[in-house]
């Protein structure tokens, strides 16, 4: 499937209306298939490129790093995180299998942030066959957080493209206390030495202060020398040779450099920030760009010493952006002329990629040119265009756009998804729906709605995983909230569209003051608001409006995208089951067989167990990112299906230390001291879960998960 930023809508979208689910105001007839005429024309919203799958038949296992080798003029290397790096031939656009280059498995720790990070090769391969790796050493010793190993092997036969495991020179090796925070990219400057990107060490907030101290590797830039033994890495003219600091040291102050390349003689990295902004550096010898007093061009330790020297970024941006930056590349290639010059990245977690335009170090603008499912590093093919490691295990590349144009509507009353606005009675053909358990909304109150294309394709349906839409798949759901005088007030409606070629795509309207209509936003806005607290009382409260790179953040991949609309949400409904009025509706490829043997989520505050009521709550609020293939960096599983024992929470040790002597564990024995329970119950940028458009704790999921805790957790 292609992705872009050019979303096109052709047809007519139809969906029979479903008794089930309740709070839509009108629309149902399960006997009826209608065909609403929805405004969603093929539009554009950038116009030059579109990003598309490259090698389509050929997969990966969590792909961290694409790489040529000099002299190689027909093959690509791809490192997989768990320790293998593999190769297959590029000049095949229908590949379907690679082979192994070499295989470490045995050597490197693959957790969390851990694993193999970086793959280079010597700008001499053709002739001396040496190839770099950074991994995390998987050692008996290192039971919590593996060393960082920058180590040489050698290739003895070019053409065979096999690696000589035994052939390792450990040229740096490092130690590191948390598992996060590892940097871990490799890249040779046109100087032929070999830069090396390493985080502050892990936890939050540098709590070692180690991307300050120059006398410690971590959360640098470092350069060696790397053709020699372990004892002759060092380059003369690096800036600490001589004077007090790590020779081996390029650049400080960074917090997370993950993913770093050269333009010429001009290395860019993407600095992973703490809570608030991701930044974008150009690195200069000896330089200091801020961390940890600075998080971008945020004072984040006032108290620390004043660093007059620190760098500024050349562009951050924003949580409403994206929350975990991969840095990318200079385009250089032929394909899309409008992007030559331009540095395109990416974002983990949000799966946006971006190309930002910058003269002498300032940027002059930055465009969201697409989205890719959990981008993790920026490479070059064999014919010079940037191609996209993504974590869902698949490749990326980009090509000019095609398809045409058109408006997109900017009002919802342009949208025709309702009859009549002032009721919020939806069109025929978009039915309401209602999730056995609601994900929370800082208090908001929430109707849904969904509309999908004709009577055929209908929606592949699975008993316990994500369903597959058709393209042309709408919903939508409504948000209002008390406020202090009585008035319920209509904050937003959101859309989220399964397009041809980009995939789901989420657009938010925000309502005008007399809640006669909603105007679609450009990116992420709040409003400060005084509501009834639902208790006699009132609060002030902010409450946001997502950007559509926040959108993407909640609504993962490897969640299927849309979070609601499944068999264990589903499956039951006030009145009547939903499952059983869509089915009769047509909207299935197949039968869906007996309800009660299909798995249910709980109303998290209904009536089932302690357990069954917590175990749906946190996987609702939690579950989409936190599950295999999810974007978060943390090994959890929050899947109430998932046994409690692998979920690799219960007696799992936490990144934050300590509390009161007591060791946090993400679930341990009581509220106080497990993190799962810390973090919902904090508003600490940073630290708070879930971290995007949160400003009001959810007093009482605080108190079901920390009743659960206490109880037992299982």
């Amino acid at each position: 499937m292609r992705l872009s930023f050019l979303i096109t809508l052709t047809g007519a979208l139809a969906l029979a209306a479903c008794g089930g689910g309740g709070g839509g105001g009108g629309g149902g007839d399960v006997s009826a298939r209608e065909a609403p005429r929805l405004a969603f024309p093929t539009h554009t919203v950038g116009g030059t490129v579109d990003i598309e799958r490259a090698f389509p038949d050929l997969s990966f296992a969590a792909p961290l790093s694409i790489q040529r080798a000099p002299g190689d003029r027909t093959h690509l290397y791809v490192a997989e995180q768990g320790g293998a790096v593999r190769v297959f031939d590029a000049t095949d656009p229908d590949v379907s299998t690679s082979s192994v280059f070499i295989d470490l498995t045995d050597r490197t720790r693959a957790f969390d942030e851990q694993g193999l990070l970086g793959l280079a090769f010597d700008p001499d391969y053709a002739t001396n066959g040496f190839v770099y790796v950074n991994y995390s050493a998987n050692t008996a010793s290192d039971v919590v957080a593996g060393d960082s190993v920058i180590a040489r092997f050698h290739v003895p036969d070019r053409d065979a493209r096999i690696a000589d495991r035994d052939s390792e020179v450990q040229l740096l090796r490092f130690s590191d206390r948390f598992f996060n925070h590892n940097g871990g990219d490799l890249a040779f400057g046109p100087d032929k030495m070999l830069y090396i990107s390493s985080g502050d060490g892990g936890s939050s907030n540098d709590p070692d202060q180690n991307a300050q101290n120059v006398e410690d590797l971590r959360g640098k830039i470092l350069r060696i020398a790397p053709r020699g033994t372990a004892a002759q890495i060092i380059p003369v003219d690096n800036p600490f040779v001589g004077v007090a600091g790590r020779d081996e040291i390029w650049a400080y102050g960074l917090r997370n450099p993950f993913r770093m390349s050269f333009d010429g003689d001009r290395l860019w990295v993407g600095d992973v920030g703490q809570g608030a902004l991701e930044e974008i550096d150009l690195i200069v010898k000896g330089g200091n760009y801020g961390w940890r007093k600075f998080e971008g061009t945020r004072l984040n330790f006032p108290g620390d010493p004043a660093i007059p020297s620190a760098i500024a970024p050349v562009y951050t941006y924003p949580r409403t952006d994206g929350t975990s930056i991969t840095g990318g590349r200079v385009y250089r290639g032929s394909a899309v002329p409008a992007l030559v010059g331009r540095y395109v990245y990416g974002d983990f977690v949000a799966g946006t990629v971006w190309a930002l335009a910058e003269t002498g170090g300032v940027a002059t603008d930055n465009v969201r040119i697409g989205d890719v499912p959990g981008p993790s590093s920026f490479g070059v093919g064999l014919d010079g265009e940037i191609l996209i490691t993504a974590y869902d295990g698949h490749l990326y590349r980009l090509v000019p756009a095609t398809g045409g144009t058109g408006p997109f509507p900017q009002n919802l009353s342009q949208t025709r998804l309702f009859s009549n606005l002032e009721t919020l009675r939806p069109a025929r053909g978009v039915v309401p729906y209602e999730p056995n358990a609601p994900f929370w909304s800082d208090g908001a109150t929430k109707r849904r709605w969904i509309a999908v294309p004709g009577t055929t394709p209908r929606i592949t349906f699975s008993e316990s995983g994500n369903w597959d839409f058709p393209v042309g798949t709408v919903t939508v759901k409504h948000f209002e909230i008390r406020l202090a005088d009585g008035r319920d007030k209509r904050l937003e409606t959101r859309v989220f569209i399964n397009t041809a070629n980009d995939g789901w795509q989420g657009y938010t309207y925000r309502w005008n003051e007399a809640g006669t209509d909603a105007t679609l936003l450009a990116g992420a806005e709040s409003v400060d608001l005084v509501v009834d607290d639902g208790n006699g009382g009132t609060r002030n409260q902010t409450y946001e409006f997502p950007s559509r790179a926040q959108c993407q953040q909640c609504h993962t991949a490897a969640a299927g995208k849309v979070l609601g609309v499944r068999t264990s949400q589903l499956n039951g409904g006030s009145q009547g089951n939903q499952l059983v009025a869509l089915e009769q509706a047509g909207y299935f490829d197949r039968p869906i067989g007996d309800p009660a043997t299909l798995p249910v989520l709980s109303d998290p505050f209904g009536t089932a167990s302690l357990e069954t009521r917590a175990r749906a709550y946190l996987e609702t609020n939690c579950g989409q990112c936190h599950r295999p293939g999810g974007p978060t960096p943390v090994d959890m599983d929050l899947r109430a299906s998932t046994s409690i024992d692998q979920t690799r929470t219960v007696g799992v040790t936490g990144q934050s230390g300590t509390v009161d002597g007591a060791t946090i564990r993400i679930v341990a024995g009581d509220r106080a001291t497990s993190l799962v329970w810390t973090r919902m119950n904090t508003l600490v940028e940073g630290e708070r879960m879930p971290p995007l458009s949160t400003h009001v704790i959810d007093a009482a999921g605080v108190a079901l998960i920390g009743d659960w805790i206490d109880a037992g957790a299982n």
